[in-house]
């Protein structure tokens, strides 16, 4: 039989009733999250809301990403590049705007180099500024801090390997650049410069032509660095100050280094000077570590002699012998002196702007007499700056306002005023020798 075939005398099988379900399906969420910066990342700064920020050193010269060493999160709101429109004007506007002290020439360029380092590192905008490396193409180097490694043509021809894979993010970075870079200039430099700019320029190249304007980058000038460090003395700093010769000293070396023409010979030239410190006598403590120093810097030179620059750099660090470990020894048992004062050279250091030592000892010596009563209270303070004058007037024997000649004090040998005893009255017609007793 057809199971489906009611049985007769049986009620026919009634389907369930269909009640509506009270369940609602789930609202699908979309969460749109804006473009990903090659040079960034997404930061999500609460659920849902995610925000780009830029910055940090590229990998290499293929620009797809950050360097294992660049940061993973951003460190300033100002790297984060907002998506909506009036937010995202103001921060382009605030990164673009220049420093209110403009850069003029003469001024330290070291101090305007920080300067606009950070401030491309808290705008995210320094990613831009790096290049290829004109020594190792392996290499990406910041142009801002490392300019000397480049020229103009070097520096152009990097910068055509990287422009065309900017991303979006890049091209508004580097356009900020520019403006800000250019807008912190005096008008001087900006005069003798801006000819020279092209409008395919990249932030990278106008920092070069900045510093082609105001310092020269020939071998000549290289020349004269190391000659102003030979021609250093610590005689020509107050007190024989160490840690201020030592700055000067690691400034220049540092300029040479950046631009690959520092030789290790500079650093023995560096030592000897420092080993001049100290005056003729009392310094055995701070001279004995740096001659064992000396000796093991002399052996180093000879061993690096004939290898290649990387390795001789390599060695020299490795053995704790570069300028920057030399000059920080020095430094060390500079202030170690000083702060015991058995920095003999600091101990002698005059002051020609203070008065001599003895200068106004017998004034300071008189008191008002008789005492000067002020109400109830005997005044018997020092001399004010009035009185002292005064004195000083009287014993020098000055004309008074009525043009009198009268000596002042009395006479040795008859005891009135007005004339001294070379010119006493009373010993008119007596011998020279009775007069000059």
């Amino acid at each position: 039989m057809d199971p489906s075939t009611p049985v007769v005398g049986t009620p026919a099988a009634v389907p369930a009733a269909q009640t509506p379900s009270t369940t609602q399906p789930a609202a699908l969420v979309v969460v749109i999250k804006p473009t990903k910066p090659i040079m960034g990342d997404l930061a999500e700064l609460k659920q849902d809301l995610f925000v780009p920020w830029t910055g940090g050193k590229p990998a290499s010269s293929d620009w797809k990403g950050l360097d294992s060493s660049a940061r993973t999160e951003f460190e300033s709101p100002n790297q984060l590049r907002s998506t909506y429109a009036n937010d995202s004007a103001k921060s382009y506007n605030h990164r673009r705007r220049g420093d209110e002290t403009k850069f003029k020439k003469g001024d330290s360029l070291s101090d305007f180099q920080t300067k606009v380092w950070n401030h491309l590192e808290d705008s995210g905008m320094d990613s831009i500024a790096y290049l290829q490396d004109p020594e190792d193409s392996t290499v990406m180097t910041d142009v801002v801090k490392s300019f000397s490694r480049y020229t103009i043509l070097t520096g152009i021809a990097a910068s055509k390997l990287l422009s065309p894979k900017f991303d979006k993010y890049d091209r508004l970075n580097d356009a900020a650049s520019k403006t800000y870079l250019l807008d912190s200039l005096d008008t001087s430099i900006l005069e003798d410069m801006m000819h020279t700019i092209e409008p395919d320029d990249t932030f990278a190249i106008v920092w070069l032509r900045v510093i082609e304007v105001v310092q020269s980058m020939s071998i000549e000038r290289f020349n004269e660095i190391k000659e102003r460090i030979k021609k250093r003395h610590p005689k020509q700093y107050p007190g024989e100050d160490v840690a201020a010769l030592t700055k000067d000293l690691m400034q220049d070396a540092k300029e040479l280094t950046i631009a690959g023409q520092y030789d290790h010979n500079l650093t023995l030239t560096i030592l000897e000077l420092l080993l001049l410190a100290g005056g003729s006598s009392g310094t055995e403590d701070y001279t004995f570590p740096l001659r064992s120093l000396k000796i093991k810097l002399d052996a180093a030179l000879l061993m690096i002699a004939y290898k290649t620059k990387q390795d001789a750099n390599k060695y020299m660090e490795t053995e704790k012998l570069t300028y920057k470990a030399v000059c920080g020894e020095a430094v060390t048992l500079y202030r170690k002196f000083l702060g015991r004062g058995q920095w003999h050279p600091a101990r002698s250091v005059v002051d020609h702007r203070t008065p001599p030592r003895n200068y106004g000892a017998n004034v300071a010596r008189v008191t008002p007499s008789p005492p000067i009563l002020c109400g109830n209270v005997n005044d018997s303070s020092p001399l004010t700056k009035a009185q002292v004058l005064t004195l000083i007037h009287q014993s020098t024997g000055t004309r008074s306002a009525q043009g009198s000649t009268e000596k002042p004090g009395v006479c040795h040998n008859c005891n009135k005023p007005g004339h001294w005893r070379n010119q006493c009255p009373e010993l008119k017609g007596k011998s020279a020798a009775a007069a000059g007793r």
